[in-house]
């Protein structure tokens, strides 16, 4: 079992090596990240600091492990890990160079992560969802949330300006509304919320089916919430205000393309790679510029063209109107509220 506690062992030595942009223990601790093979990350990076190898770009990694295969749990020691590393451990870390950048964009893919179990266990309903929710009511939850007060005063201190704090901040807020924080009549509502009785904020769930051979969930930015640890073919998770419609998205062949160039790029930087890194921003850079929904997404666009070429004769009337009063009071009403257009033209 990953053990995160010896984290908070205080060092008094420094890192027994420093590893290089090239190392290959270092990129096998990420690649195994990226196809969300977290707990052997998780203890390879832990056979690293055991070797007295304290990198902070393998840290993120260490405490994602931990956490997938312990669950809720082990939050106390990740979190207590945290403040140790950035406390009385920060000294010693390594590397010496960028290691405030790089430990914060560890640690904001580390809280992606595990919001994104999160959003998918509950999504599917799965045992290990009912699982984290019996722990957490088992967990001392006043000492969590107040090591999670303690480390915003530690990153304002250690890491100023830090974009890991907002989703800290984010994940603090997700554990204060796990319905065992809750009294048994907020759990009711909490309840009622989720089939539309009490609130109208939904979740909207957008499955990409991956048909290319490698697992994507892990290959967008981390600052994308929902890009971390989804399930395998899935990567899932958005809040907004309406209905709860799915959106499937098969993947094409050149949008798999882009996502592996993304992916690559994320580990390129995570491993301080910046000549690389550079070479493949270039190449994004190109296609975002030229990005042709049609082709990245066909799946999404091609009811809307056979429409066209079904019913072409039927639009085309309708294609060169007049600017009368009523066509033009049909396009504000279509800028102000798609559904009300909608109705008003059945």
């Amino acid at each position: 079992m990953i053990n995160v506690r010896i984290l908070e062992a205080p060092l008094t030595s420094p890192s027994s090596r420093i590893l290089g942009d090239n190392d290959p223990a270092l990129d096998q601790i990420l690649s195994l990240a990226e196809r969300s093979q977290f707990v052997t990350a998780g203890e390879l990076a832990e056979k690293l600091w055991q070797e007295q190898v304290y990198d902070v770009r393998s840290l993120g990694v260490f405490l994602l492990g931990a956490f997938v295969e312990q669950g809720m749990g082990a939050l106390p020691d990740i979190l207590s890990a945290i403040l140790a590393v950035l406390t009385k451990n920060w000294e010693w870390m390594c590397p010496t160079t960028g290691k405030y950048k790089q430990f914060d964009v560890g640690l904001r893919w580390l809280v992606t992560g595990i919001l994104g179990q999160f959003r998918f266990a509950q999504k599917v309903k799965s045992p290990q969802w009912a699982k984290w929710l019996s722990q957490w009511e088992q967990t001392d939850q006043k000492q969590v949330l107040d090591l999670f007060s303690g480390l915003s005063v530690v990153l304002d201190a250690v890491l100023p300006g830090s974009l890991c704090k907002g989703s800290f901040l984010q994940l603090h807020k997700t554990l204060k509304d796990l319905p065992t924080t809750h009294s048994e009549k907020s759990r009711e509502v909490k309840q009622d919320a989720t089939t539309g009785a009490e609130s109208s904020a939904k979740i909207i769930d957008v499955e990409i089916l991956n048909t290319g051979e490698s697992n994507m969930q892990n290959l967008l930015d981390p600052a994308n919430e929902s890009s971390a640890a989804a399930s395998p073919n899935a990567i899932k998770g958005a809040t907004v205000t309406g209905a709860p419609p799915t959106l499937t998205i098969i993947l094409s062949p050149p949008m798999h393309a882009l996502m592996r160039k993304i992916g690559a790029f994320n580990r390129l930087v995570r491993l301080g790679r910046f000549k690389q890194a550079a070479i493949v921003y270039n190449d994004i850079k190109v296609h975002i510029e030229k990005f042709d929904p049609r082709i990245y997404l066909p799946s999404v666009f091609g009811e809307y063209f056979s429409n066209i070429v079904t019913h072409a004769e039927k639009l085309l009337p309708s294609l060169d109107t007049k600017d009368d009063f009523a066509t033009k009071a049909l396009i504000d009403l279509y800028q102000i509220d798609l559904e009300l257009f909608i109705a008003a033209t059945s």
